[in-house]
């Protein structure tokens, strides 16, 4: 439901033109899911991204109890921020490079369904195309990053429901902060306003 709604934790889905046939359309698979955007911010000490980590893990903390998801989950809302903030650093170390996503050829994958399903097995990919309406007519599709997709089927798997349902919750709750309350905003701007930007 939250990539139909364009949300797009763990990873997305959008057409480019084949690059093999420009009067195709073809579906891209790519790494998303992370709420700092870059993997950097969560793999390296330069610049401030210390600070970075610690603002976030604040405002995930302030937002997860301003919904009260901190009490839904039986578990403390500076807890549940740094699950998510250990799973996120998880999927960003298996995540491109900025300069690993420049390559026309690296990032261009074609698979079909039967082979994605070799790649990343725990997703169900039919289901998943059928599910976003573009499974019809579909013969392959770009996997831009398949080591990335390889660890998402692991994540799906190995981490704890808990994991996943706080990860999940997080980025519901951070999606609609700017339609919430001036907590949410205000809390928000702090953030991606100011000490990102």
């Amino acid at each position: 439901r939250l990539h139909r709604r364009g949300d797009y934790v763990l990873f997305g889905v959008f057409g480019e033109a084949d690059k093999d046939n420009a009067k195709m359309y073809i579906a891209w698979a790519y790494q998303t899911g992370l709420g700092l955007g870059d993997r950097v911010y969560y793999l390296t000490v330069e610049g401030n991204n210390v600070a970075i980590r610690e603002g976030y893990i604040k405002l995930m903390t302030k937002e997860f109890a301003l919904a009260g998801y901190d009490k839904m989950a039986g578990m403390p809302a500076d807890q549940l921020a740094r699950i998510v903030m250990a799973f996120e650093t998880r999927l960003a170390k298996a995540q491109n490079t900025k300069l690993e996503n420049r390559d026309p050829f690296g990032t261009f994958n074609r698979k079909t369904i039967a082979e994605a399903q070799q790649v990343a097995p725990n997703i169900d990919w039919t289901s998943y195309f059928k599910y976003m309406g573009i499974l019809d007519g579909m013969k392959n599709f770009n996997m831009a990053q398949p080591k990335y997709f390889a660890e998402v089927s692991d994540v799906l798997v190995t981490e704890p429901v808990e994991t996943l349902k706080a990860y999940f919750a997080w980025h519901e709750i951070n999606g609609a902060a700017s339609y919430l309350s001036d907590d949410f905003i205000e809390a928000s701007f702090e953030f991606y306003g100011k000490l990102l930007s």
